[in-house]
């Protein structure tokens, strides 16, 4: 494959991954190591997609609403993005009530 298409096809894999996929960054570059990527055009392709991967977790974290704060850690996490921004992420849905599926306890009347 020539250099202009290796390119190509690096970058449209990267937006691939991260906006159909919803992967984060970590695991995006691990799928186009894989995929037998030049190490160089990878970090130019993941820069490229141009993401706020805070938003993009909290978005795919959104639809973990119910589950526990490791729960929806260790989910982001498995998708590829960094560790900090994993429990960031899962302590701001988390800490929503909406996000909890117990009930608020009682307190003393």
């Amino acid at each position: 494959m020539g250099l202009l298409d290796e390119r190509r096809a690096a970058f449209g894999m990267a937006r691939h991954f991260v906006h159909i996929r919803g992967y984060g960054p970590a695991k995006v570059r691990f799928k186009l190591r894989e995929k037998g990527i030049a190490a160089e055009l990878i970090d130019e392709a993941i820069d490229a997609v141009e993401v706020d991967w805070r938003a993009h977790a909290l978005a795919l974290a959104e639809r973990k609403r119910g589950k526990t704060k490791e729960q929806i850690a260790r989910f982001l996490a498995s998708r590829g993005f960094p560790s900090a921004i994993a429990w960031d992420v899962s302590a701001c849905v988390c800490a929503d009530p909406s996000a909890s599926s117990n009930p608020p306890e009682a307190g003393p009347s």
